[in-house]
């Protein structure tokens, strides 16, 4: 690309234009070393994760390419709050539930990687294979996770025309050292979540992915309204401590 776009820049974590380095990172913020721009060398933003750098690094680049004034990006990068079902955390008495839209392996296993570097207890992950949608990589789904996981809740995510159980079955397939107490599969999503939020105790960290920002489940060619965030909320305040 350089040799062939001479004026084009790059950003990344090694050799690159814009490089960007987290030196710091929990739930709630991380703060991130910049190299390539004067008079900006520490961030700190709510968006965390190495996927998030990359999208700060990239807009930061268009904007200083551009020819913008970026001494202002620091703070209105620290006013930046999550995107709907993009690490969406809700939190009740020290257990924390993040919704995430990640539903193929490679967001997944971002996910995860990002929350292995916080503090927690525990981590209990939800994966679900889509119904008619990437059938062979779902065993791949149940090996990540238990790979960054302590339990594993395989479910189900708008099956459409598949059965729901058949599609679990296929992603557990995945599991490779696992026992049987190390994850369960439930296919009704809310009894899932249900059953996630009361095993959690305060310090754990459950996350839930594949729904995100949807707010229906597919099933036999019929849409039903089903919002990922009431159902957590719900589980979370109805959940006997």
């Amino acid at each position: 690309m350089k040799e062939r776009y001479r004026n084009a820049v790059t950003y990344g974590f090694h050799k690159v234009d814009y490089r960007g380095e987290i030196t710091d990172l929990n739930l709630d913020w991380m703060k991130v070393k910049l190299e390539g721009l004067e008079g900006i060398s520490i961030l700190k933003t709510s968006l965390i994760g190495d996927y998030n750098l990359l999208n700060i690094l990239a807009a930061i680049a268009m904007v200083k390419e551009l020819g913008e004034d970026i001494r202002e990006l620091p703070e209105k990068l620290k006013k930046l709050d999550f995107v709907e079902g993009r690490m969406q955390r809700i939190e009740e008495r020290g257990i924390k539930v993040i919704v995430d839209y990640a539903h193929t392996e490679d967001a997944l296993e971002s996910v995860l990687k990002t929350l292995t570097k916080c503090s927690y207890k525990k981590l209990y992950t939800l994966i679900s294979g889509t119904g008619e949608r990437y059938a062979e990589k779902r065993p791949r789904l149940a090996e990540i996770s238990e790979k960054y996981s302590d339990y594993t809740m395989v479910s189900s995510n708008s099956p459409r025309d598949e059965d729901p159980m058949k599609i679990a079955l296929e992603v557990a397939a995945g599991f490779k050292n696992a026992r049987y107490s190390t994850y369960d599969i439930e296919v009704d999503r809310t009894k899932a979540i249900r059953k996630l939020v009361a095993q959690a105790q305060s310090g754990d960290i459950i996350l839930l992915t594949g729904k995100g920002h949807e707010n229906y489940q597919e099933i036999k060619k019929v849409k039903k309204e089903y919002k990922e965030i009431e159902v957590v909320e719900k589980a979370l305040k109805s959940k006997i401590y």
